[in-house]
């Protein structure tokens, strides 16, 4: 768990960015974030919560809107997970025996959280883009 955690305290200073994690899985680790200073926001998977996330990243790959970074691994993910519908109306990621989705979670994760968290994956011009979302709210006051 220290190594979780050092990984943790440096990407959240790295990308200025909130770390999201399961509270039942990790309250010690999130404790100690904050008492460094780090915003730490608490994320319960749930069938509707995972739902979310699967549902904002799929779209966001479909349509294009994501700068994917050169990781062979993240990019290899992607092209290997897919969204399941487990009842009706419910989704999320899944992904074959021996594969891995740790990635895809997590930047659907980053999605949930909007533009902060996804500084500079998004691509210029996508519903999320900062640019468009701030021009967005000049446009309604």
């Amino acid at each position: 768990m220290a190594d979780v955690e050092a990984v943790a305290l440096k990407a959240a200073r790295a990308y200025s960015a909130p770390i999201r994690l399961e509270p039942w899985q990790a309250l010690g680790l999130a404790q100690r974030l904050r008492a460094r200073g780090v915003i730490v926001e608490e994320w319960t998977f749930s069938p509707v919560s995972v739902g979310r996330l699967a549902m904002t990243l799929h779209l966001l790959l479909r349509e294009h809107r994501l700068a994917l970074p050169d990781d062979p691994e993240l990019l290899h993910e992607l092209a290997n997970v897919r969204l399941r519908e487990t009842t009706p109306g419910v989704f999320r990621l899944d992904h074959d025996a021996g594969q891995h989705d740790d990635r895809a979670v997590s930047l659907g994760l980053a999605a949930r959280t909007g533009p902060r968290g996804l500084r500079g994956l998004l691509m210029p011009g996508s519903a999320n883009d900062p640019e468009r979302i701030r021009e967005g709210q000049r446009g309604r006051r």
